[in-house]
């Protein structure tokens, strides 16, 4: 399996290794106690208080001096933190957050981060601030300023919040930009990019709408308003522009088919290039697909939002009471009561009652209704539905591994018989490996003499003219497709025909699995298989 998530692992980890070093010289510190913050919450806010201060004369580029971070020090402590030190103690608390704290006393911050590439740990270091020497205009004194490295800059703008649609802006723009470049593989990376915003926006609209299902009153019009302007305020501008980007990737995969037509003439260089521009163009599909997911939820949730106010509205309106205390404790205390019972209960038939049961209908022939079938075979899973999912996904991974494993003993027997052979032809043993089961060997013939003939170099040309799905379903021709690719035995293979041979006696295949274990003996046609090569 290849684990292509993990690329640039270590450069993930940088972001990591900026708050773990951080937070670790933070904690383990006792001096903290000396100026009374104990809490971590305080150290923090107190630490990213200084940061953010040092930051700000960084960009102003003016002196930040001992002498200026202790008075920052000194007024936050005071007029927010309640803590109210001296001067000295201002200073001496200044001195540890910059020195012992930020730069670690003089030592160097290291973070082992797992490069999977190299197969090894590498040692990323981290340093928040950088000093100079400075001397002051109007006394000409020689000062020690402080000023931030690039890791405090990425460290704190990490820490600002970007509205969502700056989000998918900026990496759309990241996107269009290697793109234009033709730097294929850092565009694949930026879409995929895209790609996980577009999900992350999907499911909030999905934790939107059950925080309506259970309580209405607990999601604001505020919430609803910062969605829009996060979702549709420009879906439709950037689903127009990755439509065109769509369009780029389609013409720069056909320029590159035109220069080989056959896949073994490109060069390695090539290939990637082309490589590439399949998922790119995938991750494409799937942006444009998931935006018009994106317009349907917001409807739905709207529909949602709408009907739970109402709801909630009506229920407001009906005046509960105690049945015991109203009822049944003034029947016990004065039975004459019972005599006006026809009032009390008289708004419960003030409409017609539905009808639930239609006498007429059980003397009439029932029918089985699909509508009726679909409707109770849509279940809304709530519970398990993540473990449900996964192991729906693990089951259509396993029946195609047994597709692939079926087409691809066909293929053998075929080429170690001279290029032809007939189901007839084949052994026990071989016949039983070449069955996994009665509905794949089944599903599998049926696929070859439906088709008659695979001409696989005119399919490679079509699958480059396409964006391919990723969904996990069986399709003949792409496993063969796959199979010539990426298996050196069948590579010479590039046209395959079936025939049904009527005239010949049908073949019995006996001790069959069937997919609930059970063995059984199965009946069919004699067939005949045949390759061309080169």
């Amino acid at each position: 399996m290849q684990f292509d998530f993990l690329q640039l692992f270590p450069r993930r980890m940088k972001t990591v290794a900026r708050y773990a070093c951080l937070c670790q010289n933070s904690f383990q510190k006792a001096t903290w106690g000396k100026y009374g913050l104990e809490n971590n919450g305080e150290q923090l806010n107190l630490l990213f208080s200084i940061l953010l201060f040092i930051m700000e004369k960084s960009l102003l580029e003016t002196p930040c001096t001992m002498d200026d971070i202790s008075a920052f020090t000194d007024e936050i402590c005071s007029r927010y933190l309640n803590k109210h030190l001296s001067f000295e103690e201002a200073r001496e608390l200044a001195d540890f957050i910059v020195n012992a704290v930020l730069s670690n006393d003089g030592q160097v911050m290291d973070f082992p981060a797992y490069s999977f590439e190299d197969e090894k740990f590498k040692e990323l270091h981290v340093n928040y601030v950088e000093t100079s020497v400075i001397y002051m205009e109007d006394s000409g004194l020689r000062r020690t300023s402080y000023k931030l490295t690039n890791d405090g800059y990425n460290l704190l703008l990490g820490t600002m919040e970007i509205e969502d649609n700056m989000k998918l802006s900026v990496q759309e723009m990241i996107f269009e930009l290697q793109l234009k470049k033709k730097s294929y593989d850092k565009a694949e990376e930026a879409i995929k990019n895209v790609y996980m915003q577009v999900r992350v926006q999907i499911q909030k609209i999905d934790e939107d709408m059950n925080r309506i299902r259970r309580n209405p009153l607990a999601y604001t019009t505020e919430d609803y308003r910062q969605m829009l302007s996060g979702d549709l305020t420009t879906i439709e501008e950037t689903r127009k522009k990755f439509e065109t980007y769509k369009t780029m990737v389609v013409n720069e995969a056909d320029k590159l088919e035109q220069a080989g037509i056959n896949l073994r003439d490109l060069t390695k260089e090539e290939k990637e290039k082309l490589l590439h521009l399949k998922n790119i163009g995938n991750y494409l599909t799937h942006v444009l697909e998931d935006y018009q997911q994106i317009l349907l939820r917001h409807y739905d949730l709207k529909r949602l939002y709408s009907e739970e106010l109402e709801r909630m509205t009506q229920m407001s309106m009906i005046k509960r009471f105690s049945l015991r205390n109203e009822l049944y404790e003034k029947v016990l205390l004065d039975a004459s009561l019972l005599d006006d019972l026809d009032i009390f209960i008289s708004p419960l038939f003030s409409n017609v009652p539905e009808k639930i049961y239609n006498p007429n209908m059980a003397l009439m022939l029932q029918k089985p209704s699909r509508k009726a079938e679909e409707k109770t075979g849509e279940i809304e899973l709530d519970f398990d539905e993540e473990e449900y999912l996964l192991e729906k996904e693990r089951e259509r991974k396993e029946r195609l591994k047994k597709y692939d494993h079926c087409l691809s003993e066909l293929l053998k027997d075929i080429l170690e018989n001279n290029d032809e052979i007939r189901l007839s032809d084949l052994t026990p043993q071989k016949m039983a490996a070449l069955v996994p089961d009665v509905e794949i060997f089944k599903e599998v013939m049926i696929e070859f003499l439906k088709n008659g003939v695979f001409d696989l170099v005119k399919m490679r040309s079509e699958r480059l003219q396409t964006i391919e799905s990723t969904e996990l379903i069986f399709n003949i021709g792409e496993l063969l497709l796959e199979l010539t690719d990426e298996k050196e035995e069948f590579s010479g293979i590039q046209r395959i025909e079936a025939f049904k041979i009527d005239s010949a006696a049908p073949i019995i295949i006996k001790n069959v699995a069937e997919p609930d274990g059970r063995l059984k003996s199965i009946r069919c046609s004699d067939v005949l298989l045949r390759v061309s090569k080169e």
